[in-house]
C-alpha cells in the first residue's frame, strides 16, 4: 500500500477468480471484473487499484500470466506521482496481459511483458517465480510508455519484496529494489541483459536452492545502474528498502549465517549459531558499495 500527497491510496496484490473493488461495510464504490487471460480458477493474478482519500474507487491494472501464478508484492510512489509496482509471475515461457479499467466503465489499455526467463540461456523448467518491476501513471493506470520494463528470471525463483523512489543518478530518476533469489538470475530490459550468476565462493553456488538476496537500483526506463547479491548458504530474506534524501539506500532483512557475495562480514560468535538474525544495510545509492551493517537478535532468533 502506498499513499500519495493528495491522500490517494494505491494497493498491490493478486486475487483469484472475480475481484470485488467495493471498501468498506457499506462500499462507496463497488464493481466487479472477470479474470483476465481466462484465469478465472487460478489463485493469482495480479492487480494494482487507485482509491481517492473518501475510499472511492478510481482504476483498477489487472494483469494475469498464461501459466499459475503472477501477483505485485510491492508498490511505492514515485516523486512526480508515478505508481512504482515490483511484481512476479511464474512458470516460463509465457506472457503477462492485462487492462486497466478507468472506474467501472470497461478496459481502456491492454499491456504485455515477456516473461523474464523466456529470454534467458537457463533450463527454464526448474524456474519458479520472474520479476517485473512496471511505472504506471497515477491518472489512468497504464504503463508509462516512455519507461522499460525491467524484469528478472534465471534458473530458480526470483520473488520480488520491495521498490521504493531512489536518488537522482546521472540526471535521471531511479527506483530501488530488493528481490530474493535461489540460483543464477539474470536482469533484462531492452536495452541490456546483466548476468548476475554467484560465483564459486558465494553462497548461491554451493548451495543451488537456498535462497540469498538481490537488490539494486534502476533508472525508471529499465537500465540496471547497479545489483548486490548477497547471502548465508542457507534462507535468507529482503524485508525493505528505503533510500534517504542524500540517496544512501538502506536495506533490512533477515540472514541464516555469515554474510558472503558481493557483501561480506561474519555474524558474532553470539550470533553464528542463531536460526536467523535480523540486518540493516546502508548502501551507497550510486554505486551499491557498503558504509555500514548492524546486527541483532534474541537468544534464539530474530526476524523483521
Amino acid at each position: 500500500m502506498a499513499a500519495d500527497k493528495d491522500g490517494n491510496f494505491y494497493l498491490s496484490g493478486a486475487f483469484g477468480g472475480e475481484l470485488d473493488l467495493g471498501f468498506g461495510a457499506n462500499p462507496v464504490s463497488s464493481c466487479s471484473f472477470g479474470e483476465v487471460n481466462g484465469n478465472s480458477g487460478v489463485s493469482g493474478q495480479m492487480f494494482l487499484l487507485k482509491y481517492n482519500k473518501d475510499g472511492v474507487f478510481q482504476w483498477a491494472s489487472l494483469a494475469d500470466s498464461t501459466t499459475i501464478a503472477t501477483g505485485g508484492n510491492e508498490v511505492s510512489i514515485g516523486p512526480d506521482g508515478e505508481i512504482l509496482q515490483i511484481g512476479l509471475m511464474s512458470e516460463a515461457p509465457s506472457k503477462l496481459s492485462a487492462e486497466s479499467i478507468d472506474g467501472c466503465n470497461g478496459s481502456a489499455y491492454e499491456m504485455t511483458i515477456n516473461d523474464g526467463e523466456a529470454v534467458i540461456p537457463y533450463d527454464r523448467s526448474t524456474g519458479g517465480y520472474d520479476v517485473f518491476f512496471g511505472v504506471y501513471s497515477p491518472h489512468d493506470g497504464s504503463l508509462v510508455q516512455d519507461y522499460d520494463i525491467l524484469k528478472g528470471g534465471g534458473t530458480g525463483r526470483q520473488r520480488g519484496k520491495a521498490i521504493e523512489n531512489g536518488p537522482v543518478i546521472n540526471n535521471k530518476k531511479s527506483y530501488i529494489f530488493g528481490v530474493d533469489i535461489t540460483g543464477p538470475t539474470v536482469m533484462q530490459s531492452s536495452q541490456k541483459q546483466i548476468n548476475l550468476n554467484i560465483e564459486k565462493d558465494r553462497p548461491g553456488d554451493k548451495v543451488p536452492y537456498s535462497q540469498n538476496m538481490l537488490v539494486g537500483a534502476a533508472h525508471y526506463n529499465g537500465e540496471l545502474l547497479w545489483a548486490k547479491t548477497f547471502g548465508s548458504n542457507k534462507t535468507d530474506e529482503v524485508k525493505g528498502v528505503v533510500a534517504d534524501k542524500n540517496g544512501d539506500v538502506y536495506v533490512g532483512g533477515t540472514l541464516s549465517g555469515h554474510m558472503r557475495g558481493d557483501i561480506r562480514f561474519n555474524l558474532p560468535a553470539s550470533m553464528a549459531s542463531l536460526r536467523s538474525v535480523a540486518f540493516v544495510l546502508k548502501l551507497n545509492g550510486r554505486t551499491g558499495a557498503l558504509i555500514w551493517h548492524k546486527v541483532f537478535s534474541g537468544s534464539i532468533g530474530s526476524e523483521f
